[in-house]
């Protein structure tokens, strides 16, 4: 009988990197293999990082996956057996990839933290966003003003970030694979309001001990959102200095990119042209994860049909 296994599929901005090198990757109960996991930087963990992703099946090893997820299973030794990947539910081959995912895992059981597509999309920005990719290389990583960045994702849903957040869709293609009783839906805002609660329900449902997870994860705050600083920096130079080598040395560079990160997180109002649109890629979507999955998505001000 294979040891009982988790799939963490996401979403992104939903804390992962906090779950992922905090709980996932340091339980004892826990054998872990994903992000941020031992050996992710290695020519084998690649596999199962944008190969499994985003790769053609003509580009995709499947039969190297099987063995290393196979592998994995042997040694858990008695452990959760728990695979976290926070960038299956931005794959531009969504299908492809669940399938790819129930071939490797068919026993696992579905873990999806969902965010507030808004405030998802505003830390999404942050970080991701304002830094244009792909591109030509005389443009790639050059600022993105906020308002051009969401009305793109708003023209292009599917074929964008906005896509990332398509969270009905997302669950109702890995119910049909692995069965509704195997999916489990958490709230990063419930995560944000009461963290001990959070990781503690988190971890009766992982059946791993609680105290230990919440003491791994106290005061942890992983992969936070840039700062003002650096985008008001990396909008200037993208304007203005983009092919500026002023600063030399590595301890020059270490300070200023510690200038850079300090101060406020970087704030964003999405502009009320784009908040409607917003909430018509998602608010159906929505409320069907408010009537059939029970969820409390009004309580943090998701999007929702105006009748609601």
């Amino acid at each position: 009988m294979p040891n009982k296994s988790f799939l963490h599929i996401g979403a992104p901005k939903t804390g992962s990197t906090t779950l992922q090198q905090c709980i996932f990757a340091l339980h004892p109960e826990i054998l872990y293999f994903g992000e941020d996991g031992y050996g992710w930087n290695t020519k084998e963990e690649a596999l199962t990082g944008e190969k499994l992703v985003n790769a053609d099946d003509l580009f995709f090893p499947i039969e190297q996956c099987l063995t290393q997820f196979a592998k994995k299973q042997r040694e858990a030794n008695g452990r959760i057996v728990v695979y976290s990947n926070a960038d299956v539910m931005g794959s531009r081959r969504p299908t492809t990839c669940a399938n790819r995912l129930f071939q490797l895992m068919p026993d696992a059981h579905i873990l999806i933290v969902l965010r507030n597509q808004y405030t998802a999309l505003t830390s999404f920005y942050a970080n991701h966003g304002a830094y244009l990719k792909p591109a030509p290389p005389s443009h790639f990583r050059r600022y993105v003003s906020f308002e051009d960045w969401l009305s793109w994702c708003i023209m292009f849903p599917v074929d964008t970030p906005a896509g990332n957040f398509l969270y009905a869709e997302i669950i109702d293609l890995y119910a049909s694979l692995w069965g509704r009783n195997k999916i489990n839906i958490l709230l990063f805002e419930d995560f944000v309001a009461d963290p001990d609660k959070f990781v503690c329900n988190l971890a009766t449902l992982l059946t791993v001990d609680a105290k230990i997870a919440m003491a791994l994860t106290k005061g942890s705050h992983r992969r936070v959102r840039g700062s003002a600083r650096r985008l008001a920096w990396h909008k200037f130079r993208s304007q203005f200095l983009w092919n500026w080598t002023h600063i030399n040395g590595n301890n020059q560079i270490q300070l200023w990119e510690r200038f850079l990160d300090a101060g406020r997180p970087a704030r964003m109002v999405i502009p009320d042209t784009c908040r409607r649109p917003i909430a018509n890629l998602y608010d159906e979507g929505n409320s069907r994860l408010v009537r059939e999955w029970g969820l409390d998505l009004g309580k943090y001000s998701y999007p929702l049909p105006l009748s609601n």
